[in-house]
């Protein structure tokens, strides 16, 4: 509970502020436009924007296209996800549940390792490119249930050639720097008892996937179907 407040507090704007007042009029016209088009609503309406309102763009972003993958995938839901799935069923045959991570760290990698400024950026790739994002969530979902790592490893390097691309230096703190930090950590831990590790897909593929890199370690890795 007390790290749900941690997630929670991260994911605000600091107190007195909305995001009125870190947009300009025409980004706050784009976004409900937006929002008019994916929920029916936008933050005009005050629940919505008792719920949003105050929400950080990088943390608006991520409940978006939350709300996107659901409105795709009628039958998904974002109260059973696979890892919570995987440490209840351990909890209930009495295994050990431990986390590669902290929840501090990923809250200052996620929500607080970008400024307001590129967090807007980046809200607004998804706003402006609205076609574009919903077909490569549809290419990456079907990659997914495909296990295909090739397709999902193509779909995540695409680019665009502008501002929507990540730098190295964000792929480097959000993908392969916590990959390799995992690769680390992994060893000692399969050497404490037979491990189960649940990580997200777009770690899994690359040369600087966690697959890869554990090979390069000397293990063995294969499909379990």
């Amino acid at each position: 509970r007390e790290n749900q407040k941690k997630v929670k507090a991260a994911m605000m704007l600091p107190d007195g502020q909305s995001l009125s007042d870190v947009l300009t009029a025409d980004e706050m016209q784009r976004l409900n436009a937006y929002m008019d088009k994916l929920l029916g609503m936008n933050l005009d309406n005050p629940i919505l924007k008792s719920q949003m309102g105050k929400m950080t763009p990088m943390a608006l972003s991520t409940q978006l296209q939350l709300v996107q993958y659901m409105k795709l995938t009628p039958k998904f839901n974002p109260m059973k996800l696979i890892d919570a799935h995987f440490q209840n069923a351990a909890k209930k045959a009495g295994k050990q549940v431990k986390g590669l991570e902290t929840v501090d760290f990923q809250i200052e990698t996620l929500y607080l390792g970008a400024t307001i400024e590129r967090q807007k950026q980046q809200l607004f790739c998804m706003v402006d490119n609205d076609e574009y994002y919903t077909l490569q969530m549809k290419e990456l979902a079907a990659a997914y249930f495909a296990q295909d790592m090739e397709a999902l490893w193509e779909i995540t390097e695409e680019k665009l050639g502008n501002l929507c691309d990540s730098t190295p230096e964000e792929e480097e703190a959000l993908i392969y720097g916590r990959n390799a930090a995992w690769a680390e950590k992994m060893p000692a831990m399969m050497n404490e008892a037979a491990t189960l590790f649940v990580v997200g897909a777009a770690h899994l593929p690359g040369e600087k996937g966690v697959l890869e890199l554990l090979t390069a370690k000397g293990y063995t890795v294969e499909a379990v179907k």
